[in-house]
């Protein structure tokens, strides 16, 4: 494990411009041992390989004054295909390479073809050029991508592209053939996720050939972007892992990310959490660092907050990621001072922040994996050949559960059981459906019904309606509903469709007011394992203390107890247990993500790892002991009320 790193991303400008440089280098020499590693920054629109020459010969000057403060240097590729012709597009009209094109027959004024070799020499040239800096890392920018290089949305569909597609597969597509094909086979839309993830390792492959003939050490890694959006380059980015990595098989980084620009709606950054942590699953093995992004663009003071810089930085931590890097005074829209504010506030929390590290040194997250398949792009499609929309998954609504308190662990090896949406639910196969339920799956009516239309629900002795009358619920006297039994909820603000779950030996855990008939239920069908089947409501984040409180029940019994811990109190906390390899919790994180003091906050505990449960809190030195004598097997905590958007770490030694 390395040490936790705080890294300052950089602009052209702070090498380029001696003032800018020299107020930076002031300012961290103000702030000693908080800023560990800088990266500088290459240009950010195509130019010529004499312009890339000169900034790398300036970068050296400047990485040697930020060496001398004990700062290690990186540098970030800000433009290889292009971010799109409106941000950062230079002036593109005499460029030497072909541009890509969009399924439409859009052709991109500034953004290159993947695969032309002009272009790849170009990068190699431009990438050797910085090896004089010597960086530690290269990290290659989020445009090496295949979606939204506006106003193209999916690339490329150039000539050239479609040509050696159509040799690879020994047949002349095309670009209308081509998109007929990716729209209704299946096995042709999957070559052509292959050849799409093959286009963007050549240029990954470029970049890292320039700078390994003249400097091996350095290692070379993606600032990549969430895969929910981007599964038209695979689910895992591994052909540029591979090309990274090389030949010699050297290690590679990685900076996942994925938007969250300011904190004015705070609870975004839950969301990107969890992308993140499916991002930090789904690398490679020989993957070294994982250095989460914060984003705080366009670097202004009234977009993020010192202390919601911090906060995010805990947050990810928390996720699995082992450094942090920091986007923050790139634009230089303020003055030096203001931005020292935020850099202040990370010093301060940065013994916290190390502190966690340690503890959670082995562990990995456990909870509720909200799922989605590795094959999802290869599903089915209805609509026209110009229809994208399985290169993409939307997650947002499950990932709201976990503003509820629902611990969860996108694709993890400690996942307890699983939850399944509509969307993703297009995307699994009826072996999938049968292993989820094996592992225990809380699944919403509306993805039921689209399992059901795809023929996968026979075996399960289940069916599912539309509900025709009001939401109003009453919660039976299941003993999941404990104290709530004959409670009310209804759903005003629901953003799907009301269903009737039928079943002949079920369990119903609320039924509608008005019909009786049954809108959740449990069920274990003959076929083995559980499932849970939410047909009101299911996304609601507007759930009394009565739903909340079923939700987690369910999700625990769907779990068979499995749950590390399980929340007992009505409050709106986002929480991340962390196991060691025998499954025993080490850690809880905890954030209150609400405008309030939190109440004394009731969490069930399992399998601890130790008898005694330490509260660390960023604010203070001090060291707070909520159980001292536990049961190890299954005990309750209670942590101390929590400030307004606060956090709170356990550990269990």
């Amino acid at each position: 494990m390395q040490e936790l790193l705080y890294t300052l991303r950089l602009w052209p400008h702070h090498h380029m411009n001696t003032q800018l440089r020299d107020e930076l280098l002031s300012m961290l020499d103000r702030n000693q041992g908080i800023v560990d590693t800088i990266w500088f920054c290459t240009p950010t629109h195509h130019v010529d390989i004499a312009e890339h020459h000169k900034s790398a010969q300036i970068m050296l000057e400047a990485a040697q004054l930020f060496r001398e403060q004990n700062i290690c240097v990186g540098i970030q590729v800000a433009y290889t295909l292009g971010h799109g012709d409106g941000l950062f597009a230079g002036k593109p009209d005499d460029l030497p390479w072909d541009t890509m094109h969009g399924q439409d027959g859009t052709v991109s004024k500034s953004c290159a073809c993947p695969r032309d070799t002009s272009f790849h020499n170009y990068l190699t040239e431009m990438t050797s050029s910085y090896a004089v800096v010597k960086p530690d890392h290269m990290w290659i920018d989020d445009d090496l991508r295949l979606v939204q290089h506006s106003p193209i949305t999916e690339a490329c569909f150039c000539p050239r592209c479609i040509k050696q597609f159509s040799t690879e597969q020994q047949f002349a597509y095309t670009k209308a053939s081509l998109l007929n094909a990716l729209h209704q086979d299946q096995t042709v839309r999957a070559a052509w996720i292959t050849f799409s993830s093959i286009s963007l390792a050549m240029v990954a492959e470029a970049c890292t050939h320039g700078m390994y003939k003249h400097f091996p050490d350095c290692l070379m890694g993606l600032q990549q972007c969430s895969h929910e959006n981007d599964l038209l380059a695979g689910a895992d980015y591994y052909h540029m892992y591979e090309a990274f990595s090389g030949p010699a098989k050297k290690a590679v980084v990685s900076r996942p990310g994925g938007g969250f620009y300011d904190d004015h709606s705070p609870r975004g950054m839950i969301n990107k959490a969890i992308r993140i942590s499916r991002q930090v699953a789904r690398l490679p093995e020989y993957c070294s660092t994982a250095c989460a992004e914060i984003e705080n663009f366009p670097h202004h003071i009234l977009g993020k907050t010192p202390r919601g810089t911090a906060l995010e930085s805990c947050l990810y931590l928390a996720h699995g990621i082992d450094s942090l890097s920091y986007a923050m005074i790139c634009s230089s829209l303020e003055s030096i001072d203001d931005y020292e504010r935020h850099i202040e506030m990370l010093g301060d929390w940065k013994s916290f922040l190390r502190t966690m590290q340690h503890l959670m040194q082995g562990t990995t997250p456990a909870g509720v994996d909200p799922y989605f398949s590795r094959q999802h792009a290869i599903q089915k499609v209805s609509d026209g050949p110009e229809d994208f929309s399985w290169r993409r998954v939307y997650l947002q609504d499950v990932y709201g559960l976990a503003e509820l308190g629902v611990p969860m662990a996108p694709d993890g090896t400690k996942s307890c059981c699983y939850i399944l949406g509509p969307d993703a639910a297009r995307g699994i196969s009826q072996k999938e459906l049968f292993e989820l339920i094996q592992g225990g799956l809380v699944i919403s009516a509306e993805a039921f019904e689209i399992l059901h239309e795809k023929g996968y629900t026979n075996e399960l002795g289940l069916h599912v309606q539309v509900h025709k009358g009001h939401t109003k619920e009453f919660f039976t006297n299941h003993e999941l509903n404990g104290q709530y039994a004959h409670s009310f909820w209804q759903s005003y603000f629901g953003r799907s469709i009301p269903y009737e779950i039928h079943s002949d030996t079920g369990d119903a855990l609320t039924c509608y007011e008005d019909t009786q008939t049954v809108s959740t239920l449990i069920h274990e069908p003959q076929i083995g394992g559980r499932i849970a089947i939410i047909g009101n409501g299911a996304w609601d984040l507007w759930a009394n203390s009565a739903k909340q409180m079923q939700l987690h029940q369910m999700i625990d019994w769907c779990s068979k107890g499995a749950m590390p811990c399980v929340l007992k109190s009505a409050v709106q906390v986002h929480m991340v247990p962390r196991v060691n390899k025998e499954g025993k919790i080490l850690t809880l994180f905890v954030m209150n993500i609400t405008i309030d003091q939190s109440p004394i906050i009731n969490i069930l505990i399992r399998n601890a790892a130790g008898p005694r449960a330490e509260l660390h809190r960023p604010e203070t030195p001090t060291i707070s002991v909520i159980g001292g004598n536990l049961n190890q097997q299954e005990d309750t905590i209670q942590v101390p009320p929590l400030a307004p958007w606060s956090v709170a770490f356990i550990s269990f030694t």
